[in-house]
């Protein structure tokens, strides 16, 4: 009898969860509110991860890309986060809306096919989560279209986004190529295995918390 009683009473108390999100007046709008740190910044090379303070300082410097803002600057940001339905949300100003796909407490946010993808791109390896690769005509000047994705935790009236930066240097015989920026992703482990010699990755991870007002 006791078994059944707590059967019954988790079954109360998911449709009640359930019926508290499903009641939600939509469009609601969430506001950036703190950040909390996922990672330090991790540097590796050639396969191998390297834990020197002075050498990952020297590597990163004074790149824009991992200085974290302080919860002041996340809150004077007045960054945002609209869903306008429960599988439909824009992202501060832009005006693309990206589709909901949401499983538990996870949110997957897909765009439009809008993101240009060559062959051997050096960044999609670094993401946790991506989207189908698209194929062009070969005459419009890149070889795929897929979507970006943005991942999330929590519910539609607080929210966890997560932010992966990166900053990527890879050195051959004859070229060089070295590319850093800012995704809302997380960092995917099995592109360290990407990596090849003198190829050196940097990155760090944090969530920024986004709650209605």
């Amino acid at each position: 009898m006791r078994y059944l009683t707590s059967i019954v009473l988790a079954s109360t108390l998911l449709l009640c969860a359930c019926d508290k999100e499903d009641n939600i007046d939509y469009p609601i709008t969430l506001y950036a509110h703190e950040l909390s740190k996922v990672s330090d910044v991790r540097l590796f090379v050639n396969k191998n991860e390297i834990y020197d303070s002075n050498v990952i300082r020297t590597f990163v410097g004074n790149s824009e890309f991992f200085k974290i803002p302080t919860t002041t600057e996340i809150q004077s940001s007045n960054e945002s986060i609209c869903f306008l339905s429960g599988d439909s949300v824009l992202f501060g100003t832009l005006t693309t809306g990206f589709t909901v796909k949401k499983n538990a407490t996870q949110f997957l946010f897909y765009s439009p096919l809008m993101v240009q993808v060559n062959r051997g791109d050096i960044v999609r390896p670094l993401l946790k989560y991506t989207d189908e690769l698209v194929p062009v005509p070969p005459m419009v000047g890149f070889d795929y279209l897929t979507s970006e994705v943005r991942v999330g935790y929590g519910s539609y009236r607080n929210l966890e986004i997560s932010v992966l930066s990166y900053m990527l240097l890879r050195n051959r015989d004859s070229f060089q190529q070295f590319v850093s920026g800012i995704l809302f992703n997380e960092f995917n482990e099995e592109a360290i295995n990407t990596l090849q010699l003198r190829d050196t990755l940097a990155i760090q991870e944090y969530r920024v918390r986004f709650i209605a007002k």
